[in-house]
């Protein structure tokens, strides 16, 4: 029973380690599906792109497939089933590209497919949560898509003219996308959140972006540097964070009075969220403590011959 015990632990770990290393190599993937894209928006109007958009088409291949083993692992049989079919048809996509070119045309059938393989994941999200909140997102989503999709359908020679823009403009588009997704599905909102609500964390926030706000505004008609408002809110931004671009700056005695003022609750704001992630640290662990102990009591029970109390009961 003790080397049935390990063996499951050990293999719960390998997963967990297995999944680790398939979002980290999604990730890579998407980083160079996002560059490989935006050096082929730059090369678009050369003829002598085809190189790049299928290597384009084979490293997004790459990121599906590595997405469909991920879900696969978790037990996601109908976005497993997905990301493989979704991962052949851009492989059949690359090599369209490699044998009968990049024109306009090939690029709108390659369009095509990608925009339909996109609108298909969103139905399958929708089929797969069933609530009003995945409905409406999704639906949105769905629409967003189609409105892109139609133009790979226009007659027009300068919205053909566009086509292979629009193309490359979606798959970085997505891949930044992705990258942003997978780097903060890591996070445990909801922990954080707990903490943000016991700490007062939420309040402090609130108070900052009023301050950011109505300082900006004032920054606005003191400084003459400040063209517009959001000119004023960035100045805010790099002050509140410590940064200081220095790329604006203010003169007034007021504005710079009013940036100490801001400066010290950034400072407040810095050392809070600070605390927030050595809280966060801190639950983790104590949680993963608890559930090892959990499972070694449960070991040594089974291993002395212990009856569970579900099993007496039945008795």
């Amino acid at each position: 029973m003790k080397m049935k015990m390990k063996t499951k632990i050990k293999r719960t770990v390998s997963e967990s380690a297995r999944g680790r290393i398939l979002r980290l190599c999604d990730s890579a993937a998407s980083t160079a599906a996002l560059l490989l894209s935006l050096q082929t928006l730059a090369a678009v109007e050369d003829h002598q792109a085809t190189g790049l958009w299928g290597v384009l088409f084979l490293v997004v291949a790459v990121s599906r497939i590595l997405a469909a083993f991920l879900f696969r692992s978790v037990g996601d049989r109908m976005m497993s089933v997905y990301f493989f079919a979704s991962c052949a048809i851009t492989v059949i996509n690359a090599v369209t590209i490699f044998i009968f070119g990049s024109s306009v045309r090939i690029l709108s059938v390659v369009g095509i497919l990608f925009f339909s393989t996109l609108i298909a994941h969103r139905v399958l999200k929708i089929i797969q949560n069933r609530n009003l909140r995945s409905g409406v997102i999704n639906g949105i989503a769905i629409l967003t898509i189609m409105f892109f999709g139609v133009l790979f359908f226009g007659k027009d020679e300068e919205i053909g003219a566009l086509i292979p823009i629009l193309l490359a403009f979606s798959v970085a588009a997505l891949s930044l996308v992705h990258i942003i997704v997978i780097s903060f599905s890591q996070i445990k909102m909801n922990i954080l959140l707990k903490i943000m609500r016991k700490t007062f964390a939420a309040e402090i926030l609130f108070g900052l972006l009023l301050l950011i706000v109505a300082f900006s505004f004032v920054f606005k008609v003191l400084e003459p540097g400040f063209n517009t408002f959001g000119d004023a809110l960035w100045y805010c931004f790099a002050v509140v964070t410590t940064i200081g671009f220095g790329d604006f700056t203010v003169t007034s005695h007021v504005s710079r009075v009013l940036s100490v003022i801001l400066g010290i609750y950034g400072i407040i704001v810095v050392a809070l969220i600070t605390s927030i992630i050595v809280n966060f640290y801190n639950e983790v662990k104590d949680s993963d403590r608890t559930e090892n102990a959990a499972k070694k009591e449960t070991a040594s029970g089974e291993e002395n011959g212990a009856v569970p109390d579900e099993s007496l009961h039945e008795k």
